[in-house]
């Protein structure tokens, strides 16, 4: 059993790399990454309604967020199918 543990540990992975550990830390250097720049954007999201709010009237930055609003729900209902079909297709 132990032998097998260290076997799998060792054997290269499909991308030529070293064998399971080396997957596992480039999986969390790569979730990290992503982590980061989602942080990253959500920032400018935030700094991005800062400015507006600051340039708009109340009346037009209220009218902005709803017309955002519909447009996330929008977004959000027709990516769904999407990749649904995307992945059967490919498949």
């Amino acid at each position: 059993m132990k032998e097998e543990k260290k076997r799998a540990k060792s054997m290269p992975d499909a991308a030529g790399g070293g064998g399971v550990e080396e997957v596992k830390r480039r999986a969390v250097k790569g979730g990290m990454w992503v982590l980061g720049l989602r942080f990253i954007e959500r920032g400018f999201g935030v700094l991005r309604l800062i400015i507006l709010a600051r340039l708009l009237s109340p009346s037009d930055f209220g009218l902005m967020g709803i017309a955002m609003l519909m447009m996330g729900v929008l977004n959000t209902f027709s990516q769904t199918g999407f990749q649904a079909v995307l992945v059967s297709t490919i498949s």
